[in-house]
């Protein structure tokens, strides 16, 4: 019986960290003492016969009596400022991911927890996650169509794997720094009764973005993301956004292996739009028109916000 293959992104890409960080570290879960709404939804390389797709939906908030609480009052100033929720913050998101022949699908629950440093904040985070990982096995084409290969095919078909991550940020009222790991546990898919392939390997990320202002309407907001495998894989994102009066936003960026992406963005009342167009240049470019993200979010509650029935923490 001839040996099977299969590749993957094994690790989804996000361009619009700006909206939510949340999404690659979970100490961030209500790090600013709201309830934040989050959906994602990005597919790449348009163009390609069953290209990359990824939708994601997220929630965080902020628990308990006592925290910071970031309010923006122009693009040169923002106040972190004590309210009234806590310093545990909690979140979680579901997501499907299509690759190819294989999709996974799955869901994280993350704990932060808090620390003030005067008017700054030092974050601690533990995120568990389980996934469904598929393989369309229909598509699989094989030389030979034997019981014994059908059979082997079939063990691919849909495998449960949990697995858990951690993070830390620090933040400031004008910039955040964060580290997260995922994939901790290194989980193995099953093939078969006496073999195992390591599917997950462990990535590590290093995050941050700093506010600068220019004006009393205009601020710019350069950002960094660098994410490394443990088998030294590195990709690294940098990118520099302008922001007027805190409403809206366009910006530029670059990810290593020649890819560069456009954002654009604004907010109206508590809701934020996100658009993001990342284009390769490389073999693809000839077969592809690049790839789209739209994120929109929803931020509710205030610094009045009380849970008595856990001022117990």
């Amino acid at each position: 019986m001839g040996g099977i293959t299969v590749h993957a992104q094994q690790i989804s890409l996000y361009n619009q960290y700006r909206l939510n960080e949340f999404l690659i570290n979970p100490s961030v879960a209500g790090y600013d003492g709201y309830t934040s709404f989050n959906v994602t939804a990005r597919e790449q390389w348009i163009g390609l016969n069953n290209p990359p797709r990824t939708n994601t939906f997220s929630f965080q908030t902020r628990l308990l009596k006592r925290s910071f609480q970031i309010n923006q009052k122009s693009v040169r100033k923002n106040i972190l400022r004590k309210s009234r929720s806590g310093r545990v913050g909690i979140g979680g998101f579901i997501y499907n991911d299509n690759n190819g022949l294989i999709r996974r699908t799955g869901a994280q629950f993350s704990y932060a927890y808090h620390v003030h440093l005067g008017s700054n904040q030092l974050s601690f985070g533990l995120a568990g996650f389980v996934y469904q990982f598929n393989v369309d096995v229909d598509q699989i084409k094989l030389r030979d169509e034997t019981a014994e290969e059908l059979a082997f095919i079939r063990k691919f078909e849909t495998t449960y794997i949990p697995d858990v991550g951690a993070g830390v940020s620090f933040t400031t009222n004008q910039y955040m720094l964060g580290f997260s790991a995922t994939h901790l546990l290194a989980s193995r898919l099953k093939i078969d009764q006496s073999e195992t392939n390591k599917y997950a390997e462990r990535y590590f990320y290093t995050f941050g973005k700093y506010r600068h202002p220019l004006s009393d309407n205009w601020a710019m907001e350069p950002m960094m993301l660098v994410k490394a495998s443990e088998k030294f894989q590195i990709q690294g994102d940098i990118s520099n956004t302008f922001i007027y009066n805190g409403d809206y936003w366009f910006g530029i960026g670059y990810r290593t292996k020649n890819s560069v992406m456009a954002l654009l963005g604004f907010k109206y009342d508590r809701v934020y739009f996100g658009y993001s167009f990342d284009y390769t240049f490389s073999e693809l470019t000839t077969r592809s028109l690049g790839s789209h993200e739209f994120s929109v979010a929803l931020k509710l509650g205030d610094s009045a916000r009380r849970y008595r029935w856990l001022e117990r923490y």
